[in-house]
């Protein structure tokens, strides 16, 4: 007889438990839990952080003559610099200018005297260059370096051309005899 008077008690704690999930779960659908103040959380308004953005890196490589027409014999000058984009760096670590490859020479290094500059370098750099033959010629840049923009240093190239330059033929001046 114990035995069955457990089992009920058993029973009805069970019943009882399950017939009050069933109302909560019936009180959820209705909507009344989203309504009550103590499961819903009330926010407040607090300031938006300002983003704090990773500058993009974009640089320029140019390459300016000081004239795009000159003679044979004559010298040109011609001036790289290069324009980083604002928040970033790009230290140079080597800068080459030289006549275009796939086109015939006409022109010669005066100073420097190669086509390559190491670290140090100076921007913007000057260059010069005899014209030694008649033609049309444009200059190739290429500069080697680390950029950075607040977020981590890496090898960079960057390239750049000059406009055409036109060599004529030295003037030739002949004597005038006349009678």
């Amino acid at each position: 007889m114990i035995q069955i008077r457990r089992m009920i008690v058993i029973l009805a704690t069970v019943t009882v438990a399950l017939t009050g999930l069933w109302q909560v779960g019936r009180l959820w659908d209705a909507g009344v839990a989203a309504a009550s103040p103590l499961l819903t959380p009330t926010l407040e308004a607090s300031p938006s952080p300002t983003p704090t953005g990773t500058p993009v890196f974009s640089a320029t490589l140019s390459i300016v003559p000081d004239r795009t027409s000159l003679r044979v014999g004559e010298t040109l000058t011609l001036v790289a610099d290069i324009d980083v984009s604002e928040g970033c760096q790009y230290p140079i670590l080597e800068l080459s200018l030289y006549q275009a490859t796939d086109e015939p020479p006409i022109f010669a290094h005066i100073d420097p005297p190669a086509d390559l500059l190491t670290a140090p370098i100076t921007l913007p750099s000057a260059w010069t260059f005899r014209a030694t033959h008649p033609g049309t010629a444009t200059f190739d840049a290429r500069s080697y370096g680390e950029r950075y923009c607040n977020d981590f240093w890496n090898w960079h190239y960057l390239s750049g051309q000059s406009e055409p330059i036109r060599v004529d033929p030295a003037a030739v001046w002949l004597p005038l005899v006349s009678r």
